[in-house]
């Protein structure tokens, strides 16, 4: 991958569709609108948990149900990982997260604290979570899972609700009668129950797509780019978390296409802590999360920072792209006005549909499909060319791509690093075209909000 050291692995691992004809017609077909949302499964619960913040142990896996699937928590450092550091500072936050030694397993938890006179702390602080075998499902069941951990600091080892949560998940997958829409709906059934929302837990917990476009402004594009190329993203946020996690996840729907094989997608880890810098190490991409700012000391670690609305590119990785080829990928993750028009179309969109009243953030958000539909149209157009002049091996005229398909001027270098990303055997020619870059080494110019 560009700006990040490949193993033999990674370049025998397939990074196409089977065939070009199979690609092409992908991006013929009707686009699959809100490919965020819930897959026609039922979600498949591994089992649920409670951290609590113990005085003398610190933290501690305090409940598992069912019980047999206490070492599938405990192995997986889910007592450091569902309760991340700082968190002790905020009143209510959740958090996302992958477990498991090969990272296939998915956390979500919600964090409360709880002021009372009792401890030494002041509050009693308990996360209460799910594990999961599938990501589309961490978002649905945080009303009640917030609602739970509350619950618990409020009255200690009261369980009944939690396992009550769990045992109707698990009932609704053994339905076998309950398909698609339904199958989603039965899920938020768990977080519509009488007494989370009288709680007020069920509202204002998500973001939508529009909120993270708001929050990132035109450095919206250029994080986009750097996630379809493959580059080590860390997200530093301090507490709370939750919103820095679901800015991961949306960050990674900018990158949605037809034409990347689902095992080079960048992966999402959401969280991480001090206890994944081995596991950071070992990746060649990756979108994650931490509180820990001392991630920021270590540029081995990635290839660019986004220090809540501060993005930059590493020193490390700027130093190692030398070669003429390799130059494209940071020239084109620079700031630039096109970026800026970029990020106003998108502010066209969501008013557009604000007027419709289809913000409204959640799982089930048709805003959120429709702006990741028209980030995919987007992808697609510039990946169906590259792959298009690769599989007969002619060259790209950059000028002609940015004319024909009313492109920003920076797609020239951009599409350079994607066809240099994916080993494309097509070369793109800029030769006298102009391009008017600046330095992007501060926050992107505001904008006003939509």
């Amino acid at each position: 991958l560009i700006g990040c050291s490949m193993t033999d692995e990674d370049l025998r691992r397939p990074l196409l569709s089977s065939s070009p004809s199979s690609r092409r017609r992908v991006r013929e077909s009707k686009p699959v609108r809100s490919a965020h949302l819930l897959s026609l499964r039922t979600p498949d619960v591994e089992c649920a948990f409670v951290v609590n913040f113990d005085e003398i142990k610190g933290n501690v896996v305090e409940f598992v149900y069912p019980d047999n699937k206490r070492s599938l928590v405990e192995e997986g450092g889910i007592d450091f990982r569902a309760m991340p550091s700082g968190l002790h500072t905020v009143e209510e936050d959740f958090v996302y997260f992958r477990s498991g030694s090969d990272r296939t397993v998915f956390g979500v938890a919600a964090f409360s604290s709880l002021r009372t006179g009792e401890e030494k702390r002041g509050a009693r602080q308990r996360s209460v979570g799910f594990l999961l075998k599938e990501e589309a499902w961490l978002r649905p069941f945080l009303p009640r899972l917030s609602y739970e951990a509350r619950h618990l600091n409020e009255h200690p080892r009261d369980y009944a609700g939690i396992v009550d949560a769990f045992e109707t998940v698990q009932n609704e997958r053994q339905d076998g009668e309950r398909k698609g829409e339904d199958a989603a709906a039965s899920a938020l059934s768990v977080s519509a129950d009488e007494k989370v929302v009288k709680s007020g837990r069920h509202t204002q917990i998500l973001s939508s797509f529009a909120d993270v476009t708001r929050f990132y402004g035109p450095a919206i594009s250029l994080l986009r780019k750097a996630v379809l190329l493959g580059l080590r993203i860390l997200i530093y946020s301090p507490p709370p978390i939750g919103p820095a996690c679901e800015r991961a996840l949306w960050l990674s729907k900018t990158a949605t296409t037809s034409h990347i094989d689902d095992s080079m997608r960048v992966p999402v880890l959401y969280s991480v802590s001090i206890h994944d810098i081995d596991h950071l190490s070992s990746l060649s991409s990756f979108i994650a999360v931490t509180t820990d700012k001392i991630f920021l000391e270590k540029p081995d670690l990635f290839d660019m920072s986004v220090d809540r609305q501060y993005v930059q590119l590493s020193d490390r990785f700027i130093s190692r792209m030398t070669t003429p080829a390799q130059r494209p990928t940071v020239r084109c993750l620079r700031f630039s006005p096109d970026d800026a028009s970029e990020y106003r179309h998108f502010v066209k969109i969501v008013n557009e549909n604000s007027q419709l009243g289809l913000n409204k953030a959640g799982p089930f958000s048709e805003l959120d499909g429709r702006l990741e539909d028209e980030w995919k149209d987007k992808n697609d157009l510039l990946l169906e060319e590259l792959f298009s002049a690769s599989d007969v091996g002619r060259v790209i005229d950059g000028r002609v791509v940015v004319r024909d398909f009313s492109l920003p001027s920076s797609s020239i270098y951009f599409l350079q690093a994607l066809s240099r990303r994916f080993h494309l055997h097509c070369d793109v020619r800029i030769n006298s075209f102009s391009l008017r870059c600046c330095s992007f080494s501060s926050p992107a110019p505001s904008l006003p909000p939509f």
